[in-house]
């Protein structure tokens, strides 16, 4: 994908990977809400959670 915000819009919550600079790795819409973070090594892993309304807005 080109965007994060091009995900399908059936997705309310997305885990992204990175492996690296997390903030550079992924431009991020300012509305998800980041509920958790696990680092494992130099893997880090954050779970996002898409609100309702711009998950309404997205279909």
């Amino acid at each position: 994908i080109d965007t994060l915000t091009t995900l399908s819009k059936s997705y309310h919550r997305v885990w992204l990977v990175s492996g690296g600079n997390f903030s550079q790795d992924y431009p991020l819409p300012s509305e998800w809400q980041n509920i958790a973070k696990f680092r494992s090594g130099r893997f880090q892993v954050q779970l996002f959670v898409i609100p309702t309304q711009q998950a309404r807005q997205m279909q």
